[in-house]
């Protein structure tokens, strides 16, 4: 993994547990989401009001699976994810990212998350 998929993915990383300040310094003007629940184009500050404290996720694990960079100023990172949400439930997902370097840092302008199934849980529902 080179030096800007590392960079990419930490910073990534700090989505899951960032603040709204956190948000609102990371996230480009607009950026393109796509989750099970919402998706489309939001603002800088619809997305940072969905951090809330920052508090939503324990034990989150990050693990790069893909990274692409067509531009020198755009990236995109796929990645692994598992954590515990704040309830305690267990999540898993493919995570992708795009980015955009911008006068201040590289910008985020595109994520999405695709749940994984855990096989032995739905077992355990059979």
């Amino acid at each position: 993994m080179n030096d800007l998929a590392k960079a990419l993915l930490a910073l990534d990383a700090k989505f899951w547990n960032g603040d709204e300040a956190f948000f609102h310094e990371h996230v480009d003007t607009s950026c393109l989401v796509a989750f099970s629940t919402m998706s489309g184009v939001m603002s800088n500050g619809d997305i940072a009001a969905t951090a809330g404290d920052g508090s939503r996720w324990r034990n989150v694990e990050v693990r790069e699976t893909g990274f692409v960079c067509p531009t020198g100023d755009t990236a995109i990172v796929t990645y692994e994810a598992t954590a515990v949400r704040d309830s305690g439930e267990p999540y898993k997902a493919i995570v992708s990212s795009g980015y955009v370097q911008r006068g201040d840092g590289w910008k985020l302008i595109y994520h999405s998350h695709l749940p994984i199934e855990d096989p032995q849980q739905d077992a355990a529902l059979d």
